[in-house]
């Protein structure tokens, strides 16, 4: 079992000083793609129909764009290149000093990390039918690396925002995720979805 102490190599991600924070991509393509990354036509129709349902009834929204990728790497290796990449830190509640954005500025990177839960290594059934063998998952998870405490990396969410030319809010938000497995087919490989939307607002 490989071991790997990803909470302190995070943890080192959030004391980034003021000074080094730069501005972070305002657009999809300027988001950088992770090396070896392709585009999943399939994978982008169904995040494509998720993103445009939840949308219902939001005003305000002037433009969109959504991009989905894959690669062949565990969660844990992308996050923590994206992580370093876009000198995110971990979100703590605190928020941001707004005058950033006032002054023409994107807002810090930040991520949210979750991880594999008790949940989802055990059996699921619908109508006693086995749609999730618990053995299973826990055996195709084995050489997953691990945090210090022994947990495995499901996926990690950066967000971060600034004004856009009209006086409103736009939004990018990049959410790295296990892609790996197929329930239905009962079929494991390697594979960490790359999903970046993108939002924009009029102004309030």
């Amino acid at each position: 079992m490989k071991v790997l102490a990803l909470s302190i190599f995070l943890a080192a991600l959030t004391v980034w000083p003021s000074v080094l924070v730069a501005d972070a991509p305002r657009t999809i393509q300027q988001v950088p793609s992770y090396p070896g990354s392709r585009a999943d036509a399939t994978l982008l129709e169904r995040e494509r129909r998720i993103f445009e349902e939840g949308l219902t009834g939001n005003e305000g929204l002037r433009s969109k764009a959504i991009q989905v990728m894959t690669v062949a790497a565990e969660p844990s290796a992308v996050i923590r290149w994206y992580a370093d990449r876009l000198k995110a830190r971990e979100e703590d509640g605190a928020g941001f000093n707004p005058a950033i954005l006032l002054k023409g500025g994107t807002s810090p990177v930040q991520y949210s990390l979750g991880y594999y839960e008790k949940d989802d290594l055990e059996n699921q059934y619908e109508r006693d039918l086995l749609i999730r063998d618990g053995a299973w998952v826990t055996s195709s998870l084995k050489g997953r690396q691990r945090t210090a405490d022994g947990r495995i990396l499901r996926y990690g969410r950066f967000i971060w925002e600034f004004m856009n030319q009209a006086g409103g809010r736009s939004e990018l938000t990049l959410t790295v995720d296990d892609a790996s497995f197929d329930l239905e087919k009962k079929t494991y490989a390697l594979k960490t979805s790359i999903t970046v939307l993108f939002q924009e607002f009029d102004a309030e």
